[in-house]
């Protein structure tokens, strides 16, 4: 058990991500991503793979620009979704020239507010970026409250 002690869980398997970064040079794995998509060490030892990947990667480039999506997106929607959409919509509040009629301006910017943080909140939940319980649960609450707004104000999304 002393071998890896730093890099056990709690059921006393080893973490091999955390293991694996901490092993490689700070400049094969400094750009890589931060929960290891794919990772710039690997491609030094296996550079047939890095072709694939450049394909891969091409293809989803012409799928996004033709119909809005690419098929590695629909492996994880959500995740998807959420990585861009809080981004657009504190776009839309910052860049915003109307509102809806029902509406001041300021309550618009308030719910916009609202939703982006919401958003923001509940893709922080689904990547399990959270430390306590509590937080967890503050987590979903505020997610729930931004995918509510995002739902009753959903033909409101325009400028």
């Amino acid at each position: 058990m002393g071998l890896f002690k730093n890099y056990r869980l709690k059921d006393g398997s080893i973490y091999w991500h955390k293991l694996y970064y901490n092993m490689m040079p700070k400049w094969m794995t400094e750009h890589s991503p931060k929960y290891g998509d794919y990772n710039y060490a690997y491609y030094l030892y296996h550079p047939h793979s890095y072709v694939g990947t450049l394909i891969r990667k091409t293809q989803w480039f012409f799928q996004r620009g033709t119909r809005g999506y690419a098929d590695c997106d629909v492996w994880s929607l959500d995740g998807y979704i959420l990585g861009w959409l809080p981004n657009a919509l504190d776009q839309l509040r910052k860049e915003c020239h109307g509102y809806p009629c029902d509406l001041s301006p300021e309550s618009w910017d308030y719910i916009l507010e609202k939703m982006a943080d919401g958003l923001k909140a509940e893709s922080k939940w689904c990547g399990l970026d959270y430390e306590t319980e509590r937080e967890r649960i503050g987590l979903q609450r505020r997610g729930k409250d931004g995918m509510r707004l995002l739902f009753e104000r959903w033909h409101d999304l325009w400028d």
